[in-house]
């Protein structure tokens, strides 16, 4: 079964049934990695995106012609074009000809301009335009102004015939591309799935590079540009691509829907940076943390926040922030609300996010989306959340694929949350938070991870120094390296030693609001200050010193362990000392 992008073509009522018919029997009749993409003519992104979001419609004066782009890596790219055809009459009963709707040209220039287009940049692969008549016989006379354009007609649009059928038009087939060859002409389809095109948090490095480019895969596209009104829940494992989703689709519909204003919520100040600096240049979005969103809206409505740094303190605020939202005029409101790692916000969190939207609209029409992974609960809130009045069932989109870890990470990381939780989602209720997601699979494969048993806390303070000195020799750079532990003594002692061997280091735990900024300094943090970033070359030590607020509550600690391990990009070091239950964790793991 072909993907189509977006996944409802077959039901939009704002495109031709001739073309939905087409759309619906091209994902029916060929292989899943045939991709289908809705285009049109004449139209700017943001009337499309206007479509997709529920505010704009198509009607019979609209000048916009959609069309669809097929991709098949084995065969090539056609651009199809499905045009409106009615009787001409009692004395030309067997003769056909398109319904002036629009200027049908301007139309066929622009998509004969787009094959073109097409043509120059993607040499790799035969690139036509064709039409497509799934309602008309081929012995059927038609009179069309594209008399010498191939056709695809009724006979066509058959499980056996469909496939070969375009791969004729194509020239036949020929040897499919591999992965990379794949995401460079899903880049050149569409530009904006490029990962690391617009901002630095996902840089892969030079995009330009016929080696590797890195796209969006076609469930994140379809989350991050087409998603409809309403509540949607995004799950996903470690690496996953959440925060991705949700920064593409910050930015995506900022700059496409320019009066709207937008607010991508988190929980954690370091990735509030990370995600400030990644929509830097998108004027219409906001990005705050949860408890800075909270003191803001109090003070908005001219009250005072309640004092204090305790949690009772920090919810008391959220409290005060929800009754303080219900009276902020419309201005003060936002038209998209988005949440990273709920997980860790809490119902209250999550409140006050959506009291942040637009009131006035019905609850379908509201734009709420949240993105969580359960398995990085690490500050233990209960999860059962959902808008007043609203499920979660068929709103939830789960991401199962890590892109982020190799795999040699991947399987040592999900060995320190052995026996936590569930094991899947898919037995579970939506609406259940708490329910973890396992990972089906990471796609990469690198080094496996360094699991080092040393004498006490001193040592494995010497040993990550030296292992850091050994990543900066080899060509890594400090903002590369990221030291991350469980216990501040050892924290203390690494800034120490690091200094000691001349490696410049940022203490992130007491300069949290230059863990984005600083340049040249490797970061030396909590295992949890991190969350939601990533690093070629994470360190983590004193994981049987791990400290929470329950001494016997190692559920947390194997949640801390996970959250720190699947920062790691490239390489993975741990390090322990004494016995304890996390050491022997990883042990066995390690087996």
């Amino acid at each position: 079964m072909a993907s189509l992008i977006p996944e409802n073509i077959p039901s939009r009522n704002d495109i031709p049934e001739r073309l939905k018919t087409a759309a619906r029997l091209l994902r029916d009749a060929t292989p899943h990695d045939v991709v289908v993409s809705l285009e049109r003519t004449g139209d700017d992104t943001a009337s499309a995106q206007r479509r997709d979001l529920g505010y704009e419609a198509s009607d019979t004066s609209s000048e916009s012609v959609p069309y669809l782009v097929v991709f098949d890596p084995a065969a090539g790219i056609l651009v199809l074009e499905s045009p409106t055809l009615r009787p001409l009459g009692a004395n030309k009963r067997s003769r056909f000809r398109r319904q002036p709707r629009v200027d049908l040209d301007q139309a066929q220039q622009a998509i004969i301009a787009r094959v073109i287009g097409l043509q120059h940049r993607i040499r790799s692969l035969f690139v036509a335009r064709a039409l497509a008549l799934p309602d008309v016989r081929r012995d059927q006379p038609l009179s069309l102004a594209d008399d010498n354009v191939p056709r695809l007609h009724s006979e066509d649009f058959h499980e056996d015939t469909l496939l070969a059928a375009i791969r004729q038009i194509l020239g036949g087939q020929r040897p499919p591309l591999n992965n990379q060859g794949q995401a460079r002409v899903r880049a050149e389809i569409n530009p904006k799935i490029v990962i690391g095109r617009q901002g630095q948090m996902f840089d892969t490095g030079p995009q330009t590079s016929e080696e590797m480019i890195r796209v969006l895969d076609l469930t994140q596209e379809r989350l991050a540009e087409h998603l409809g009104p309403g509540y949607r829940l995004i799950r996903g494992v470690a690496g996953s691509g959440k925060t991705l989703v949700l920064t593409h689709r910050a930015r995506y519909i900022g700059e496409n829907m320019p009066r709207w204003r937008i607010l991508l919520v988190c929980y954690n100040i370091a990735l509030a940076q990370a995600l400030e600096a990644e929509l830097e240049n998108v004027e219409n979005v906001t990005v705050s943390t949860v408890d800075s969103l909270a003191s803001r809206v109090i003070r908005q409505a001219g009250r005072t926040p309640a004092q204090g740094r305790d949690d009772d303190a920090f919810q008391a605020r959220r409290k005060q922030a929800i009754a303080a939202a219900s009276i902020l005029p419309p201005a003060k409101r936002y038209d998209m609300v988005l949440v990273d790692e709920a997980q860790d916000l809490g119902n209250s969190g999550l409140d006050l996010s959506w009291a942040m939207g637009r009131h006035e609209l019905a609850v379908e029409l509201r734009h709420f989306i949240i993105a969580l992974d359960s398995a990085q609960n690490v500050y233990r809130r209960k999860m059962n959340w959902n808008p007043p009045g609203v499920t979660a069932r068929g709103r939830s989109t789960i991401l199962r694929e890590n892109y982020r870890n190799t795999k040699e990470t991947l399987d040592f990381a999900l060995g320190a949350i052995a026996g936590i939780g569930q094991p899947s989602a898919n037995q579970a209720s939506p609406d259940d938070l708490d329910t973890l997601v396992m990972p089906e699979a990471a796609l990469r494969h690198g080094k496996p991870p360094v699991l080092l048993e040393c004498p006490d806390l001193r040592t494995e303070a010497e040993t990550l120094t030296e292992k850091t000195a050994e990543f900066l020799r080899n060509g890594a750079t400090p903002d590369d390296i990221v030291i991350m532990s469980g216990s501040k003594e050892l924290r203390i002692t690494l800034q120490r030693t690091l200094r000691a061997e001349r490696i410049p280091a940022l203490d992130a735990q007491q300069e949290r609001d230059q863990v984005v900024s600083m340049r040249g300094s490797v970061r030396v943090a909590t295992l949890q200050l991190l969350k939601g970033l990533e690093y070629p070359h994470v360190l983590i030590g004193g994981v049987n010193d791990i400290w929470t607020r329950n001494d016997d509550d190692d559920e947390t600690r194997q949640r801390l362990l996970y959250v720190a391990m699947t920062r790691a990009t490239e390489t993975l070091t741990v390090t322990y000392s004494g016995d304890g239950p996390m050491g022997r964790l990883l042990q066995a793991a390690r087996r």
